[in-house]
């Protein structure tokens, strides 16, 4: 069975996100949020628990790694909308550089611009030669296109060609040198995940009902991880007289709506599909034949 380990305890003054492993796998880097005054810290905190250490304040993302171990790479917000930037410390958070500083109607996603937190982590390249940051443009002629992956030279901080996207964001994470993979929201669409190769068009890799949002890959970088989250609903039977709400179309993530009845009892209605939206009929059988305005 697997065995859960409390490394944080419960509390009702902080939520925390965006978890990462230190490579040497002895401690875990948490952003620490506090809801009433919206500050957000890192703090690390030992494997299997104990009192944590401030690592640095004011951050807008969980940490990233490169594969040598020895920097480690987060976002910050500064106060009064003035930008969001990204630095590069030691493994034990000393030494902050800035590495890219991103002002007006740009900045890195991050945990201060959209809720649910995405954990907007940085990801190295394999080599450690380039960093990956999520980015927003907020131009009134960039509203149909406001997403974009930066990539930026660790070192230097010299960024290759933006890749502008038709969505968002929420995390990056290289498959190889020149390759990554990216959980992106185009518009109302569930969060799926996305190849972007340096050379050609983006491949879908995922296509589901669900959002399928965060990417954290195993060491081979064969397989990943991912927050898989479903907005469930269903099409349900209701007495005129009162009684109990039975199910017609059943709850799931394709998300059934704006049902009509024929005067055969069949029912027609929306649903999501893996390409999109569809119209659909079904044979559910309900009490009585309805006519199309739902008299007997």
């Amino acid at each position: 069975s697997i065995s859960h380990v409390v490394i944080l305890p419960p509390t009702d003054k902080y939520r925390y996100g965006a978890p990462s492993v230190t490579p040497d796998n002895s401690y875990v880097d948490v952003v620490r949020f506090q809801p009433r005054t919206r500050e957000r810290s890192l703090i690390r905190v030992p494997f299997l628990g104990g009192p944590p250490r401030l690592i640095a304040e004011v951050v807008s993302s969980g940490v990233g790694w490169p594969p040598d171990g020895r920097y480690m790479a987060f976002v910050k917000f500064q106060e009064q909308g003035l930008g969001t930037r990204l630095f590069v410390a030691d493994a034990d958070g000393r030494n902050e550089r800035l590495l890219y500083e991103r002002k007006g109607d740009t900045d890195f996603i991050g945990m201060m611009l959209f809720t649910g937190f995405p954990p907007a982590r940085p990801a190295w390249s394999p080599d450690g030669r380039w960093i990956a940051v999520a980015g927003a443009n907020i131009k009134p002629e960039r509203s149909d296109s406001g997403g974009e992956i930066l990539e930026l030279n660790a070192e230097s901080g010299d960024l290759r060609p933006i890749k502008y996207l038709d969505g968002f964001v929420t995390e990056l994470a290289y498959r190889s040198d020149d390759e990554l993979v990216a959980s992106i929201r185009h518009r109302n669409d569930p969060v799926q995940w996305w190849l972007y190769p340096r050379e050609g068009p983006p491949v879908q890799l995922t296509r589901d009902l669900s959002d399928v949002a965060d990417i954290q890959l195993t060491a081979d970088r064969t397989t990943g991880v991912a927050t898989r989250t479903s907005r469930r609903t269903s099409i349900v039977m209701v007495p005129t007289a009162g009684g109990a709400v039975t199910e017609a179309i059943a709850e799931s993530p394709a998300e059934p709506y704006e049902v009509k009845v024929d005067q055969a009892a069949a029912l027609f209605y929306s649903a999501r599909v893996p390409d999109g939206f569809a119209a659909l009929r079904s044979e559910a059988v309900l009490p009585g034949h309805l006519d199309a305005e739902g008299a007997q």
